[in-house]
């Protein structure tokens, strides 16, 4: 096998081969090292870099250089501009745009699937950027030097059962059977959650328990943080429905925790540290993080088994937007609570938002519940479900006393078999529990009994030591 571009080749599990980029020769370059310092998402980065390296044939040391030394060139009129017309080469190679002004000029080599124009603009104009940012030889483009983002319009895939299409009046009644099919509490919360909030698996899974806090007034949670893709701002909440969800999911695992711990060490309330949601393994003393390949894995099962398609974790997002679009909340708004990039313009609602990320979230409180809420619950199939949860939780408190009972039985019972011996061994003056198995009656006992009685009594020795016997295997 020929292994290119000092690609690793990992066996996994099912058998098939899986290519990993290894970058450790970038990764140990000095120019790498300033560059990514602090930064997020590396891997991504080095990836970017190695490609941008490949394409010019050269290494992150000379495209700093030949930049710099440009740039020291006084007169402007005699700089190349070098690390502009890389950029923009690379621009056109990864979308193989034939726009003139975007067309890659520097070489003939052609990508073998183009990248989308939009998110070829982040690698290069912001990420690629920030290379000769972080090594203090910026690149400078003017707002007309880079290309525009598009407007795009995201096709979501039809939603499908049984190959037939599902209206987008209808999207709501399947959720619906998608969560009542959800057999454990942890799957069922995270589901409502995420109809619930728009947010994106990673940043739900960050949340940790101190997170959850329902406002009493409005039973709801509201929600503030940075997303974790990209650093902005999302303010959202988690309404009565996926409050309630989240409650009954903790309660269980509190109980569930508790099960493993010695009566001493027994916990009133989980952890405010702990994570939110949480992988259903608890290994070490301790749960980890919920992973969003579990989800997605547990959420794909129950679709195949409704026999729906194309519905996904994130295409609940895309219905979370696309909903409240439809029934013509916010624009603003929509983006703030799903962590897109927005300036609000409404003045009323700015103010609104800005006094919530200050801790006032009353008014924002009061326009979810009042607002929005209605859109995004499920309905009455929810409430059945946590009053199965509650019936549930309720039988195994029952089945856990009646196994203590059980066992003070038990042990009553062993105390009377004990003292039964005791008194057969006393009426037949035997000292050994041992020998009275064996009957070693008195002869005086035997004496003047006729032969019928004799044979009577010789049945009711055998029930006897049958009796004895079963009592003594009990014992064992």
């Amino acid at each position: 096998m020929n292994i290119k571009n000092n690609d690793l080749i990992e066996r996994e599990k099912n058998g098939r081969f899986r290519r990993e980029n290894d970058y450790s020769e970038l990764e140990n370059d000095p120019y790498i090292k300033k560059w990514l310092n602090n930064l997020k998402s590396k891997r991504n980065r080095l990836s970017l870099m190695k490609d941008f390296c490949k394409f010019l044939n050269k290494t992150p040391e000379q495209l700093a250089k030949e930049h710099s030394e440009d740039l020291q060139i006084r007169d402007p009129l005699k700089r190349t501009l070098i690390a502009k017309r890389q950029l923009h080469a690379f621009f056109g190679y990864l979308t193989c745009d034939i726009d003139p002004k975007w067309t890659n000029t520097l070489n003939n080599k052609k990508i073998k699937k183009d990248v989308a124009w939009n998110t070829a603009i982040q690698y290069i104009y912001s990420r690629l950027v920030s290379f000769y940012s972080q090594l203090d030889i910026p690149v400078n483009f003017a707002k007309k030097e880079k290309p525009k983002k598009k407007d795009v319009n995201v096709n979501e895939k039809t939603w499908l059962h049984n190959d037939k299409v599902i209206t987008k009046n209808d999207r709501k009644e399947y959720l619906k059977r998608i969560r009542n099919t959800f057999n454990d509490k942890l799957n069922r919360a995270i589901f409502i959650s995420k109809l619930s909030s728009g947010l994106d698996d990673i940043d739900l899974f960050n949340l940790k328990i101190k997170d959850f806090k329902i406002l009493e007034e409005y039973n709801v949670c509201y929600l503030q943080g940075n997303r974790q893709k990209d650093g902005i701002l999302y303010q959202t909440f988690l309404h009565s429905e996926a409050c309630e969800s989240i409650t009954f999911y903790l309660n269980n695992r509190l109980r569930k925790l508790n099960n493993n711990l010695s009566q001493e060490k027994q916990l009133k309330e989980l952890p405010k540290d702990d994570w939110l949601f949480v992988c259903k393994r608890y290994v070490n003393g301790k749960y980890s993080k919920m992973k969003p390949r579990y989800f997605s894995e547990d959420f794909k099962e129950v679709c195949e088994q409704l026999e729906l398609k194309n519905i996904t974790p994130k295409s609940l997002r895309r219905w979370f937007s696309s909903t409240l679009e439809n029934h013509s909340i916010n624009k603003d708004i929509v983006k703030r609570m799903m962590g897109q990039k927005v300036d609000v313009r409404t003045e009323h609602y700015n103010l609104m938002l800005e006094q919530s990320k200050e801790g006032v979230v009353d008014e924002f409180a009061k326009f979810f519940t009042t607002e929005i809420e209605h859109i995004l619950t499920l309905g009455n199939g929810h409430r059945k479900i946590t009053q199965v949860d509650k019936r549930v939780e309720q039988l195994e408190n029952l089945n856990k006393n009646l196994v203590a009972e059980l066992d003070n039985t038990n042990e009553k019972l062993e105390n009377i078999s004990k003292v039964l011996l005791k008194l057969f061994a006393k009426a037949y003056e035997i000292d050994d529990l041992d020998d009275l198995i064996s009957l070693k009656i008195n002869t005086e006992y035997l004496e003047g009994k006729t032969e019928q009685e004799l044979k009577e009594q010789n049945k009711q020795e055998n029930e006897i030591i049958k009796f004895i016997l079963k009592i003594k295997k009990d014992l064992e």
